[in-house]
């Protein structure tokens, strides 16, 4: 099936919101609300992209909150600051993932193919 070229960037931009944090979530909603009944392709896309960014965030929040403690035990103790300079690098990584994921989903809806995200994507679709 052929998408119009709007339909594949308003997809395209939902992934692609990840790379702004909370703000990429607010323009993910703001396409799915205003093209849901219009365009499928674009409905289906947007509501991969809020799905994945709202579990993302999550996970980059506990991630932060579990290892943001560590940093500052590691004043006081020694091994905890290995365990905060790990938990450092292992939030940087996690969050350059999940960013790479969602540019792929971008690049999948721009080229006028649906995406669906890894472990949460059979969730969001039957909602």
């Amino acid at each position: 099936m052929e998408r119009s070229g709007e339909d594949k960037a308003l997809a395209g931009i939902s992934h692609l919101g990840i790379v702004l944090g909370w703000a990429g979530l607010v323009v993910a909603l703001i396409i799915y609300l205003i093209r849901k009944d219009q365009s499928m392709f674009v409905r289906r896309c947007a509501r991969q992209a809020l799905g994945y960014q709202i579990c993302a965030l999550v996970v980059m929040q506990v991630l932060v909150f579990l290892f943001g403690g560590s940093l500052l035990l590691g004043v006081f103790s020694s091994n905890a600051l290995s365990l905060g300079t790990v938990g450092s690098v292992l939030v940087r990584v996690v969050n350059l993932a999940l960013i790479a994921l969602g540019i792929l989903g971008a690049i999948k809806a721009f080229g006028g193919e649906s995406f669906r995200y890894p472990l949460i994507g059979d969730f969001v679709e039957r909602l």
